[in-house]
């Protein structure tokens, strides 16, 4: 297997354990902090390098279905990135979390550990 391929296997397993983090930090905590917010961004940047790696490590090329998935899943997380930005900036931190905004983070939260899900029975599907 391509070792840039590889190596984007083990940083999305660091996106995975921010991305798990940062959902644990909002359930247990219930507050848009700082925290909170550090550890959303550096799985986002673990998420775009890890997904640049492997865009780059494939021999099946960009488009494929577990690509699609990846990409829409990686969006979302930095929609919601970009989102809790723009509350910070207006509201600052240490504002509680909505119903509505934890709903749609742990929405978006395990569809993204479905996409990942995904590419892990693919790999082991094909080797």
């Amino acid at each position: 297997m391509n070792p840039i391929l590889l190596f984007g296997i083990s940083v999305v397993n660091i996106a995975l354990i921010f991305y798990t983090s940062a959902f644990i930090i909002a359930l247990r905590k219930k507050l848009v902090s700082k925290l909170f917010f550090s550890v959303l961004i550096t799985g986002v940047f673990f998420d775009m390098s890890a997904t640049t790696m492997m865009i780059i490590g494939s021999s099946k090329g960009p488009l494929t279905l577990h690509g699609i998935i990846g990409y829409s899943s990686l969006g979302l997380m930095i929609t919601e990135a970009v989102n809790y930005f723009l509350f910070i900036r207006k509201n600052g931190f240490g504002n509680t979390f909505s119903k509505k905004s934890l709903m749609v983070f742990a929405f978006i939260f395990i569809y993204w550990v479905l996409a990942y899900i995904t590419g892990a029975t693919l790999i082991m599907l094909r080797n």
